[in-house]
């Protein structure tokens, strides 16, 4: 008799060894018992850290549906255990408070679907009164908006049951699901939150501006050459009836300056002006172009005129636009010169001549500074001279 007690005992022990093992299986199982687990099966996280404070993470569901039915509720259960039909608890700091839905494909997306959240907002119930056409092996796919991952570190889980009314939906419990109507299919999915890796590179500020002189108007770089500009005729005298600045011819000094200028300053760089003052020459001075407060004037032939002054034409090219201030946008056959803001190296700003609108590299064709001067018949003798000096200030 004892034998047979332990022998009992013994199929006992091994038939509740194998109701544990079958328990933990998490297979979306219709309730036709013929029907076989339905694969893919799965939730995408657009965000799986656990360090997320606000409901922005999107789940994205697939499953299979095992037989042929009308959907109209899906329940979306999150739970710190996987069994079906037990008790669920919510991962700590999970919520789905804010959740919407996005149809992605049909046959879900026939229908537009009621997204809430129930169960202190651990589980996502989804209804659709008219309901979409299942059919076996059809693939739902849909995305939950706005989840908050859960604050605890590691795996948690979803169980998910499809229903033919929508009762099934709105009577849900976790340990009966069956309550206000029979399920279709079920199934599970295991998700996981992890430590997020914060990469960091450093980009420094970088400006780089240079000042150069040349025959050509193309093809010159930074850092260019610098010689000074020399005004006149070929032997640098300057008419009173003409203005006077040598012609772009090759082997001929120049009669402009280039800017050269490229940065990744986001607000842009002003390039300004400062200079010495007009042409000088000991006490004596040459009338600037223009009624000092930095306009376009038109070049003058008149012998009785004396005339200084300079314009901007912006560089072209590269990626970014210059753009040569409207006092100093002059063209052809006009300049300016601003008596109050350009002739004054102590002044912390200067004249603005040139700027960016943001980030630019340096163009094919440099910002061209063209000088002008014209002596009058009264004009006294002597060489002339002014300093100029550009700064270039970026804004980051």
């Amino acid at each position: 008799m004892s034998k047979i007690s332990r022998l009992m005992k013994r199929i006992s022990y091994i038939t509740a060894a194998t109701v544990i093992s079958l328990g933990s299986l998490l297979g979306f199982v219709s309730q036709s018992a013929s029907a076989a687990a339905g694969t893919p099966r799965l939730i995408m996280m657009s965000n799986s850290s656990n360090a997320a404070a606000t409901a922005t993470t999107g789940y994205q569901v697939q499953f299979k549906t095992m037989s042929t039915y009308t959907g109209q509720a899906i329940i979306v259960d999150f739970c710190t255990s996987p069994i079906l039909s037990t008790t669920c608890t919510a991962p700590t700091g999970f919520s789905a408070a804010a959740v919407t839905i996005t149809t992605n494909t049909a046959p879900m997306n026939t229908q537009t679907w009621t997204a809430a959240a129930i169960n202190s907002n651990r589980t996502v119930k989804l209804t659709q009164a008219t309901g979409v056409s299942f059919t076996s092996a059809t693939t739902a796919d849909f995305t939950l908006n706005f989840i908050q991952n859960p604050t605890a570190l590691g795996t948690f889980y979803a169980r998910i049951y499809t229903y033919s009314a929508v009762a099934g939906g709105t009577s849900y419990v976790d340990t009966a699901p069956d309550t206000g109507a029979t399920h279709v299919d079920d199934g599970g999915v295991a998700l996981s939150t992890d430590n997020t890796v914060t990469v960091t590179a450093k980009v420094q500020e970088t400006l780089t501006f240079c000042v150069f002189t040349s025959v050509s108007t193309t093809g010159v770089s930074c850092p260019g050459t610098i010689s000074g500009v020399v005004l006149g005729d070929t032997n640098g005298v300057l008419s009173s009836t003409t203005t006077n600045y040598l012609s772009n011819t090759a082997g001929v000094t120049p009669f402009y300056a280039q800017l050269g200028l490229a940065s990744n300053a986001t607000g842009g760089v002003i390039v300004r002006a400062k200079s010495t003052g007009t042409l000088t020459s000991g006490a004596n001075t040459l009338a600037t172009s223009g009624t000092g407060s930095g306009s376009c004037t038109a070049d003058s032939a008149a012998a009785g005129t004396e005339q200084f002054g300079f314009n901007v034409t912006a560089g072209t090219g590269g990626t970014g636009t210059q753009t040569a201030d409207a006092g100093y946008a002059c063209g052809a056959g006009s300049h300016s010169f601003d008596t109050t803001n350009t002739p004054n190296l102590t002044s912390a700003t200067g004249d603005p001549v040139l700027s960016t609108a943001g980030p630019s590299t340096e163009p094919t064709t440099e910002a061209l500074v063209q000088f002008m001067a014209k002596a009058s018949t009264t004009t006294k003798s002597g060489v002339y001279t002014s300093t100029f000096t550009f700064i270039a200030t970026g804004s980051y």
